[in-house]
């Protein structure tokens, strides 16, 4: 009895264990077709699925560079943008969009859509057709965003590139302005520093050609060396504006800074142009504080401070009486606050943005130019600037013209731990 129930058992699980293997097989199999093996033997299964892994570890190592490219491009200050043969918009990067006042691109945009600038497409067809990189200065309109306008420079090229095979040109814009406003500046001194010294250059030349002749009238003599003189002075006057906005302009010579009383500057502006005001009815108050308004601060940079503006206000109103004022006060924002003013005949409102630009000189009601090198304002504004302050200008014309400074705090308290 024992015997048959044992054959009876083996049997039983025989089939069971055939029946498990023949749906592991036909599963197996399924599995093989669905990978696209032609082997159905678990050792390939494993290949594959060993073949899948590094796949998929490949892929997500792959996406993350990608990734990676993506915030690195992001973070460019210049634009970039890949392009196909259509001049379609494959990539960009958000800085172009930025430059040119537009969101990213959408799917296949053309370039001219949205940019919204004919010449950058014109660019990209001149690279296209004569296969030669090129490059465009353009000069962008003034937004809310930018008051002034953008000057960019746009270079554009072909490229190749098996990661990306469509892509056909690369654009790179780049930021132009401040180079492009220095470029101006420079070219603009240049040639109102050669007609400032050309004027007076002629005429003396003239006179130096008539002291040449044989005869001379000892009046007209003594006429021209007095012009010669008055004009000379102008020229040093002239070289040593330009020399003093040398100092103080760009990365020039480093400040003196020691503590110093301002009221002593004022002073000392005072004695300087006390020959200009005994001509003249001037008053003169000042209110500085019980010690002066003492401050960390270059000297020498003060004084010249305040003998530009009280000689401005001078000049701009000859031959009437003027009343000359400065008062210090702190303020709660953490500033020193400094008003220089005059009750002269002011500034018109259309000069007041260009009065601290080199070689500005406005002019009067009736139309005469005021005299000065016009670059004395703009050294106040450089060496204001030198000391971490700024100064801005406000004038009613006939009633007063204030020069208003403010100063960081820090260097008063300090000079006055000093």
């Amino acid at each position: 009895m024992f015997w048959p129930v044992v054959f009876l058992l083996t049997v039983f699980f025989g089939v069971l264990m055939w029946r498990a293997k023949r749906q592991q097989q036909r599963l197996l199999a399924r599995l093989c077709a669905a990978a696209g093996l032609p082997s159905t033997s678990p050792e390939a299964l494993q290949a594959a699925l060993r073949e899948s892994r590094q796949q998929r570890e490949q892929l997500q190592l792959d996406l993350a560079r990608a990734a990676l490219f993506e915030g690195l491009l992001g973070e460019v200050p210049q634009g970039l943008a890949l392009l196909d043969a259509e001049v379609r918009v494959i990539h960009a990067n958000p800085a172009l969009g930025r430059l040119f006042g537009c969101g990213q691109p959408s799917a296949a945009q053309t370039l001219v859509s949205w940019l919204r600038h004919h010449e950058v497409q014109e660019l990209a067809l001149q690279v296209l057709a004569q296969e030669q990189p090129k490059s465009l200065r353009l000069e962008l309109p003034a937004t809310s965003a930018q008051a002034g306008g953008l000057f960019v420079l746009l270079r554009m090229s072909l490229m190749e590139s098996a990661a990306c095979p469509q892509a056909r040109l690369l654009l790179w814009a780049e930021d132009i302005t401040d180079a492009a406003l220095n470029e101006q500046i420079r070219r603009d001194f240049v040639a109102n520093a050669s007609h400032e010294l050309r004027t007076p250059l002629t005429l003396i030349q003239g006179y130096l050609e008539y002291l040449d002749q044989e005869a001379h009238d000892p009046q007209a003599v003594l006429q021209a060396q007095q012009v010669m003189n008055r004009h000379c002075q102008r020229m040093v006057r002239l070289v040593e504006d330009m020399l003093s906005l040398s100092k103080w302009e760009g990365s020039g010579s480093p400040l003196e800074a020691l503590p110093i009383a301002l009221v002593d500057c004022w002073n000392l502006a005072l004695e300087r142009l006390q020959p200009m005001m005994e001509e003249r009815q001037v008053e003169v108050s000042a209110d500085f504080g019980p010690e002066g308004c003492r401050i960390l601060g270059d000297r020498s940079a003060w004084e010249q401070v305040f003998t530009n503006l009280l000689e401005n206000s001078l000049k701009e109103n000859p031959g009437r009486a003027l009343h000359l004022s400065a008062k210090v006060r702190h303020e709660a924002a953490g500033t020193l606050h400094l008003e220089v003013a005059d009750n002269g005949i002011g500034i018109a409102a259309h000069d007041l943005p260009f009065i601290f630009r080199r070689f500005f000189r406005g002019r009067k009601d009736h139309g005469q130019q005021i005299p000065g090198t016009g670059l004395g304002l703009s050294i106040v504004r450089h060496a204001v600037e030198a000391h971490g302050g700024q100064i801005t200008a406000r004038s009613t014309p006939g009633v007063e013209t204030v020069f208003e400074i403010h100063l960081p705090v820090q260097a008063s308290a300090q000079a006055q731990r000093a």
